[in-house]
């Protein structure tokens, strides 16, 4: 399984493959440098198993946003895969319209990176135990 991380940010980059072995994520974590990069490499292996995307919103070429909505426009399983955008943005106007472009959570960015690592806890706890899918 892979979990797919795009950020323009080299040092986010890194931080967030920091927090992936400190909550000791069972899958391999493949890095991107934009929207554009993520939806060029599963393009070419649409049914290759894809844990989740974690999106940064602000990015070059594609924003986060609109990578979203590429991903849900795909054929296949691919479509259906969680998406998690992170964003500095704490606005409503953001929010909405990201779960309306069908995000699976809106997760902002923290500034501390134990705060990000809890964060990340969260997420990896909702949708590994609780989160039920058919």
């Amino acid at each position: 399984m892979k979990l797919i991380c795009a950020d323009d940010n080299a040092a986010d980059q890194h931080l967030f493959s920091l927090a992936c072995e400190e909550i000791d994520l069972s899958c391999e974590v493949i890095t991107v440098n934009d929207g554009q990069e993520l939806i060029d490499l599963i393009s070419n292996d649409p049914e290759d198993h894809y844990e989740a995307f974690i999106l940064d919103n602000k990015m070059p070429r594609l924003s986060g946003i609109d990578t979203l909505v590429k991903i849900r426009e795909m054929n296949g399983p691919v479509s259906q895969v969680p998406v998690f955008l992170l964003s500095s943005s704490e606005l409503s106007s953001d929010i909405n319209k990201a779960y309306d472009a069908g995000v699976s959570a809106y997760v902002v960015k923290p500034i501390d990176f134990f705060d990000f690592i809890e964060k990340m806890k969260g997420m990896k706890s909702f949708w590994t135990y609780l989160n039920k899918t058919i």
